[in-house]
């Protein structure tokens, strides 16, 4: 099993392999799977539960590939709290025209019902002294910043890249 892990492609392949192994009784636990698949039983519980979508929800998207694990346990909660409203919601993408990219499909298959998911995007907009602005930008799905500054003094560049480097050490 620890060969065939490391040759699958995607989030999607990897929980339909690690589900098969399980329901077979290959494995008589997830522990001991994750023990022999020699990744964390966290990474597998996402996979899993990525894999035992309903079929409707995985369709939504362009492509299962595409299933990212940071996103399963934002599906599992939506699930767990309105089932009803994300198959709904899963179905209508189905046969919207609109191509919408995977982390769209999330954005929406998360709106409503009785779920809160994070927000797709938030702005911030900030003034500072003589005229100085910024405004963030923030993609919760995407999971980046963008941060755009206005009237900054160039001798302060110097000090927002320490900011950042701080922030991201």
């Amino acid at each position: 099993m620890q060969n065939k892990a490391h040759l699958l492609a995607s989030t999607w392949e990897a929980g339909t392999t690690y589900a098969k192994a399980l329901d077979d009784g290959l494995f008589a636990s997830a522990r001991k799977l994750a023990d022999a698949a020699s990744i964390d039983l966290s990474q597998l519980g996402k996979a899993l539960a990525l894999a035992r979508l309903p079929v409707d929800v995985v369709a939504a998207f362009p492509s299962p590939l595409d299933l990212q694990y940071r996103w399963a346990p934002l599906l599992t909660q939506a699930r767990q709290k309105d089932p009803d409203h994300v198959l709904a919601r899963a179905r209508a993408l189905q046969t919207e025209r609109e191509k919408l990219s995977s982390a769209q499909v999330l954005v929406r298959l998360l709106e409503g019902g009785g779920t809160v998911p994070p927000p797709s995007s938030r702005k911030l907009a900030l003034k500072g002294k003589n005229g100085q602005t910024a405004e963030i930008k923030l993609d919760a799905v995407k999971r980046s910043a963008v941060i755009r500054l206005g009237n900054i003094d160039p001798k302060r560049f110097a000090d927002v890249e320490i900011a950042i480097k701080t922030l991201l050490s």
